[in-house]
């Protein structure tokens, strides 16, 4: 899940520069577990104030994750997008990635899936991967460096 608040006009070469984007989501890191404790509301809630704040601001940037879909809903400036993939092909990709086992990989992005379809039941008024919520959604098994070209297309048409 991406959503991604656009201002401005950039004409940079890398995928950040080309759309202005900083890169929000690794601010907040929160582990897989419960989150029924009042800290990791208290954590959900600091995060979603700074998502609002960042987009007052007229900054560009890039979300993955954290409700963000939710938070900023309605600004003309959200573009929002989901990109899923084969099961296969994640857990080769996360194999290489981390150089870990079959099974290590496989149950990471088992653990991984649940928390972030966990958090976003818990935090949103939507169901997480809806395909009816986003704006494009896109299944990055046909190789990353395609679905980013798709993604950047899609992304263009918005650009002013």
């Amino acid at each position: 899940e991406l959503a991604l608040h656009l201002k401005g006009s950039d004409n940079g070469s890398s995928a950040s520069g080309r759309y202005g984007a900083g890169y929000a989501g690794s601010m907040f890191h929160i582990r897989a577990g419960d989150l029924s404790t009042s800290a990791a509301d208290s954590l959900a809630e600091m995060q979603f104030d700074y998502i609002r704040e960042t987009a007052d601001s007229g900054e560009s940037f890039v979300i993955v994750g954290r409700c963000s879909d939710i938070i900023l809903k309605g600004r003309p400036e959200l573009i929002t997008i989901f990109i899923s993939g084969d099961i296969e092909n994640k857990i080769r990709r996360v194999m290489e990635r981390r150089g870990i086992s079959r099974q290590e990989a496989m149950t990471e992005i088992v653990k991984i899936d649940k928390w972030r379809r966990k958090y976003h039941n818990r935090h949103g008024d939507t169901k997480w991967g809806d395909s009816r919520h986003y704006g494009m959604c896109i299944n990055s098994s046909i190789g990353i460096e395609e679905t980013v070209d798709v993604i950047e297309s899609y992304i263009s048409k918005f650009r002013h």
